[in-house]
């Protein structure tokens, strides 16, 4: 049950998310729209995980590193991050985000 709860809180980010930044709506995320994302001041959303994913970005960002940071969760080397990828970012925590 907790495990269904968890993809089903992974999926409501993501959609989100894409709600308010997938510019071309093709429900992925380009590099273009996750450093639009990362220029953000503040993440407007209440949710803890896209909390953390709006500090890695905006800190990758800040680092000069956003572009080497998103293809190393560019698991398929797309130029793209797809719902697999982004649930796995978050999923990974630390591992993945830093």
């Amino acid at each position: 049950m907790f495990a269904h709860t968890r993809l089903t809180l992974f999926f409501s980010n993501f959609t989100q998310w894409l709600s308010k930044f997938d510019a071309d709506k093709d429900g992925r995320i380009s590099f273009a729209e996750l450093k639009t994302f990362a220029e953000k001041e503040t993440c407007l959303s209440v949710d803890s995980f896209m909390k953390t994913f709006h500090e890695w970005a905006r800190a990758a960002l800040t680092n000069g590193d956003l572009e080497t940071q998103f293809a190393k969760v560019d698991v398929d080397g797309s130029g793209e991050l797809e719902y697999p990828e982004f649930r796995a970012m978050l999923l990974a925590g630390d591992d993945e985000l830093s």
